[in-house]
């Protein structure tokens, strides 16, 4: 019982048919070794791994996935009874999801995605492909595109520094003890000073006591420059532990504030009007294909109706054959040189016998130029999942859209109530900065804070490209833009142009990419 509940839930693979890390076993040795190909609990012990495009236990509900392990386990006496297996099909059948992409697809939940639409994409075979009857095609409804990309591209999303809050407070008193080494400092300062100013004016008053004079130079000198130091490292790590703090607390108070999802939102937009504009042509693309390949669909058709279960092969037993079908090998339309020698115990012989097999039916095939049932059903499924695709970027540019517009008032709104902890960061890091200053301690420029985007998708539009969003990067005094500029007079992004007359002939600038509606540039 086990074994067909199995089969009916992994497609009629076999439990036991795998990939062993050894010479190749039989399916009788396999069982009788116990190595259950699909086994989580005991992998190392099986060294047997499944075949290729298989439904694994991972996919299914975990006390279905344990009950195999029991079943195909070592100890016979404790595999579940038939009433266990009536309770778990049961609760998988309650536990089924449907498939977005594909409706007649339906997966448990435990899989975390369709394991019916994975399969299909590493065998190229649809488990579940559509009935032949008429395919309900959605319909997409009006869309102007144009209009809402240039909606998109008027929306100007704000820098750092236009909602970080800056500090602009009363930093309070100095520290005393720095006020005061600063101050003796100063003193020695003057008192040498003056010290060597008398000794220059008695030199050329009295020179006859020039030994006194010489002195009193001489102890000016010392005392100016022999001044005790003041150690200015604890100055320094007070403004760098004070500038990590205002760098930490401005990128959490950008994203907060929804700054950065603003700008992630602006990129999938653009990626999805870049889709958007190709779904016509990977249409008439897909379609193409269709009528390019109908004649090998045709020959696929046929051979798949000779199943090898039922056919009279020498050396092509039911254990051999169960062996086949684990590795998706049921019928002559599937058997390839490759496919077969992939088999465990099947060498160039068997290989040989069953190719000799299928071309006894191919050449039996003959093509039919005109469009069969099956080829109009395949060009239906094909314009409803183009239709469902235009949908559904539809429906993400419009809701995108809309949240931008939403986002972008609410944003700047946000500075009239900025973070406390950010302004105290600012507020340690500005006292932090008066002391250096006052000390004369050199400080690195504050740290730069920078709002970093996704990688754009490598699809190229058949219309007008949209353009790149620059990636900002701002301090709480000024800003700097790496990757593309954005325009003086609009704020948009800016593309590289090349000029074509006038003295800069020949050389590269920014452009504006509203070009010509906005006449912005820069070098």
């Amino acid at each position: 019982m086990a074994v067909a509940i199995f089969q009916l839930l992994v497609m009629g693979k076999h439990p036991y048919t795998g990939r062993f890390n050894g010479p190749d076993l039989t399916l009788g040795a396999a069982i009788a070794q116990n190595r259950f190909a699909f086994s989580i609990a005991r992998r190392d012990a099986t060294r047997t791994t499944p075949p290729p495009g298989s439904v694994l236990l991972s996919d299914l509900s975990p006390p279905i996935a344990a009950d195999f392990e029991t079943a195909f386990g070592l100890t016979p006496t404790t595999r579940p009874n038939p009433g266990a297996w009536v309770d778990l099909l049961q609760g998988l059948e309650t536990d089924l999801r449907r498939c977005a992409t594909v409706s007649t697809h339906y997966f448990p939940s435990a899989a975390g995605g369709c394991i019916w639409c994975r399969l299909a994409s590493q065998s190229g075979v649809e488990m579940f492909p559509l009935g032949l009857g008429a395919v309900a095609m959605p319909m997409a409804g009006p869309f102007d595109l144009d209009r809402i990309w240039a909606a998109i591209q008027a929306i100007r999303l704000p820098r750092p520094e236009e909602v970080l809050p800056i500090w602009s407070g009363d930093l309070g008193p100095s520290n005393a003890a720095l006020t005061q080494a600063n101050s003796n400092g100063y003193d020695r300062l003057v008192f040498g000073g003056l010290a060597i100013v008398g000794a220059i004016f008695g030199f050329a008053n009295v020179p006859a006591a020039a030994l006194l004079w010489s002195a009193i130079g001489l102890f000016g000198l010392f005392w100016m420059f022999n001044s005790p130091k003041v150690d200015t490292t604890p100055l320094r790590n007070a403004y760098l532990d004070a500038d990590s703090r205002v760098l930490l607390a401005s990128q959490a108070y950008l994203q907060r504030i929804g700054l950065k999802e603003m700008f992630v939102l602006r990129a999938e937009l653009e990626d999805w009007v870049t889709q958007y504009r190709k779904v016509e042509g990977d249409l008439v693309q897909s379609l193409m294909k269709l009528k390019s390949t109908r004649e090998a669909r045709q020959r696929t058709d046929f051979l798949d109706r000779f199943l090898i279960s039922r056919a009279t092969i020498p050396g092509i037993g039911p254990a051999k054959t169960a062996m086949l079908a684990s590795f998706n090998i049921e019928t002559a339309a599937d058997i390839t040189a490759s496919s077969v020698r992939a088999v465990p115990g099947f060498g160039e012989a068997l290989t040989g016998k069953m190719l000799a097999w299928r071309q006894s039916h191919e050449t039996k095939f003959r093509y039919n130029p005109s469009p069969a049932p099956s080829d109009i059903q395949a060009e239906n499924t094909v314009r409803s999942a183009s239709a469902t695709k235009q949908i559904d970027l539809q429906n993400k540019i419009r809701t995108g859209l809309a949240t931008l517009q939403a986002a972008v008032p609410r944003c700047l709104s946000a500075k009239s109530t900025p973070d406390q902890s950010l302004m105290q960061a600012l507020a340690d890091r500005a006292k932090a900065q008066r002391d250096c200053a006052t000390s004369m301690v050199a400080v690195p420029p504050p740290a730069v804070i920078t709002i970093d985007l996704p990688k754009k998708a490598s699809i190229q539009p058949t219309g007008a490209p949209p353009q790149t969003i620059p990636k900002y990067a701002s301090t709480s005094a000024s800003t700097r833009v790496s990757g593309a500029a954005s325009c003086p007079n609009c704020g948009a992004s800016m593309v590289r142009r090349t000029a074509h007359k006038g003295k800069r002939a020949g050389r590269q600038f920014w452009g504006c990419s509203r070009y010509p509606s906005c006449k912005g540039t820069r070098s």
